[in-house]
């Protein structure tokens, strides 16, 4: 299993995140840090946005980078890793954007596949969790 590059507690700054969300973030840790051996933030995945074709090779390659999408956190346990969107109103779109996340990180890591997606939040209402539930993801509130 692989190893990410942050122990499970709190840091100084999460990459990604805004401040209410590192909020919400630093009591999950609290909470939840225990349960995995390391973390990942910031995580780039998928093509992005297709460069126009008079780009140089050096800004198609920054285009990408800047238009990749972005998973907030991956947690490694001993033998899985999860996949983390961090918000402080989970949203139906919130669903969404973890699918597509899981979508793109699996495709890019068969040796690696998310075993479990998740939602950290402060609030998500009774429609959002019957929509995560149906989905495979799983919210956690947490109170911050």
């Amino acid at each position: 299993m692989t190893n990410g590059r942050f122990p499970p507690t709190r840091l100084f700054f999460y990459p990604h995140l805004s401040p209410p969300e590192s909020t919400v973030w630093e009591k999950f840790i609290e909470d939840y840090g225990q349960y995995y051996k390391s973390m990942d933030y910031d995580i780039r995945v998928g093509d992005g946005r297709i460069p126009t074709p008079n780009m140089a090779d050096s800004d198609a390659q920054l285009f990408k980078l800047l238009t990749q999408k972005r998973i907030d956190a991956l947690g490694y346990t001993a033998d899985a890793v999860h996949l983390f969107e961090v918000k402080v109103l989970a949203s139906a779109a919130a669903v969404g954007q973890v699918e597509l996340y899981r979508m793109l990180w699996n495709a890019e890591h068969l040796d690696l596949p998310i075993q479990k997606t998740f939602i950290i939040c402060s609030l998500a209402d009774k429609d959002v969790f019957r929509l995560a539930q149906a989905r495979d993801v799983l919210i956690i509130e947490v109170d911050a």
